[in-house]
């Protein structure tokens, strides 16, 4: 049940920004604004802990292997925890305050074939 929590909070995440000046000529922005882009508001409660937490419980408890991880252009982690065996998979954003949230989750994943994570 607390995966299904934290899955279905992290994939509201990843709509709560709204667009900024942002460094990649992609995003849409006051200056350039594009027809094909647009921002959107979406706000909705998600799974936070103490970042250390949330590491341990995912790699510990869910069984789940950190493969990846970025810097975003606020200056927080993203990091994406997967179990290859069962293909399920949560990304995790975490801030510079100690404190992670799980953006996005789900039970199924199939790696693309030349897939360096997956070798």
């Amino acid at each position: 049940m607390t995966i299904i929590v934290v899955i279905a909070m992290a994939l509201a995440l990843i709509f709560v920004s709204d667009a900024k000046g942002d460094p990649y000529p992609k995003t849409p922005d006051v200056e350039q604004p594009s027809k094909q882009m647009f921002a959107r508001l979406f706000q909705k409660s998600l799974p936070c802990s103490n970042s250390d937490f949330a590491h341990q419980d995912l790699t510990n408890r869910l069984q789940l292997r950190k493969v990846w991880w970025g810097l975003t252009t606020e200056k927080e982690l993203a990091t994406l925890y997967i179990d290859q065996h069962k293909g399920n998979w949560v990304l995790l954003l975490s801030s510079p305050n100690n404190k992670s949230c799980g953006l996005v989750g789900g039970e199924m994943s199939i790696p693309f074939d030349k897939n360096p994570y997956f070798k």
